[in-house]
C-alpha cells in the first residue's frame, strides 16, 4: 500500500514539477577589470579605436546625393560630451572624438559639401560648463572648434600635404 502511495504522489508531482518547477541556474563568473589598471586603458583604447574606425568607414564611404542632408555626425553638436565620456583613461582625460574622426576622414567630396552647406548647427559650439562646478570642469580638446571649422582644418591640411607632395598614408 505504501509502495503505491509513493508510485502515485511520484506520478502526480512529476508533470507538476516539470511544468512548474524551477529550471536549472547556470551561473557565469566573467573576470572583473579594475579600473585605472593597464588592462582596462588597454581595453578603453581598443575601443575607442573601433569606435573611431565605424564612423571613419560610415563617412568615408558616404556617397554624396544631390540632397544637401549630411550625415547625422556633422551635425550633433554634443557629439563629445555624448560619447567620449566613456573613453576616457582618467578623470579629467578627456577626448575630442569628432576631431580623431575627422582627422582620419578621406572622404573629400564629404568635407567639401559640409564646407559649402548653409547648415547652422555646424557652426555651432558646444559649450558646456556645469554651473556652480567650475573648479572641477575639465574642458574637452577642441571644444572651442565648431564642426565645421574642423572640417575646414582638415581640408587645409589636405591641401597643404598636397602642395608639399606629402603622402598622407
Amino acid at each position: 500500500m505504501k509502495f503505491y502511495f509513493l508510485l502515485f504522489i511520484l506520478l502526480l508531482m512529476y508533470p507538476i514539477h516539470s511544468s512548474f518547477g524551477q529550471d536549472t541556474v547556470v551561473v557565469v563568473s566573467r573576470r572583473i577589470i579594475r579600473q585605472g589598471s593597464e588592462e582596462y586603458k588597454n581595453r578603453l583604447k581598443k575601443d575607442r579605436v573601433s569606435f573611431i574606425q565605424k564612423y571613419v568607414d560610415s563617412l568615408n564611404n558616404y556617397q554624396n546625393s544631390t540632397k544637401d542632408e549630411l550625415p547625422v555626425f556633422f551635425t550633433t553638436v554634443d557629439f563629445d560630451r555624448k560619447y567620449g565620456g566613456q573613453f576616457n583613461l582618467t578623470v579629467n582625460g578627456k577626448v575630442s572624438l569628432r576631431k580623431l574622426i575627422i582627422d582620419k576622414l578621406t572622404n573629400v567630396d564629404l568635407m567639401l559639401k559640409v564646407k559649402r552647406s548653409k547648415d547652422p548647427l555646424l557652426k555651432l559650439k558646444y559649450e558646456d560648463k556645469p554651473p556652480g562646478i567650475s573648479n572641477y570642469y575639465t574642458k574637452i580638446p577642441f571644444q572651442q572648434h565648431s564642426t565645421y571649422e574642423l572640417v575646414v582644418m582638415k581640408l587645409d591640411e589636405i591641401e597643404n600635404n598636397q602642395h608639399l607632395d606629402i603622402d598622407e598614408n
